[in-house]
């Protein structure tokens, strides 16, 4: 039951660190990308793809951080952790991402590196739960 709550949490918190820096990075790095992302007044988010990918972030996560020996470690290194994570999801990806397309690689690798800050997040919420001592 942890793992699941671990994983709901660490998803949600991803999805909501993760819409924090797209908003900050949004004017900085949207210009690079016109054609290829969603306009905000026409297209808006596609939600479900949105909420399952950050939900899928979580889990993955959640079912990690056991294995890792989260309840024995320092928080920074929790955070070092969830960064090095964040980092093979998210700029791994857009990197590749921009191999594969005609994406501007520097816009990408800089949206990358921002966005696995979420995971970072994520990683220490996950752990937080798993480290949680009940009274039962």
């Amino acid at each position: 039951m942890r793992t699941i709550i671990a994983g709901f949490a660490g998803g949600i918190a991803t999805l909501i660190s993760g819409t924090i820096i797209a908003i900050i990075m949004q004017p900085f790095v949207a210009p690079h990308f016109e054609g290829y992302i969603r306009k905000e007044g026409e297209d808006g988010l596609f939600f479900p793809a949105l909420v399952v990918g950050y939900l899928v972030i979580g889990f993955a996560l959640s079912y990690l951080a056991p294995k890792l020996g989260v309840k024995n470690i320092k928080h920074s290194q929790i955070l070092l952790i969830g960064l090095t994570l964040g980092m093979a999801i998210f700029l791994g990806d857009h990197l590749v991402t921009a191999g594969w397309s005609r994406l501007n690689a520097g816009a990408m690798a800089f949206s990358g590196a921002l966005d696995s800050l979420s995971v970072m997040v994520g990683f220490w919420v996950v752990s937080m739960v798993h480290c949680y001592k009940s009274n039962h």
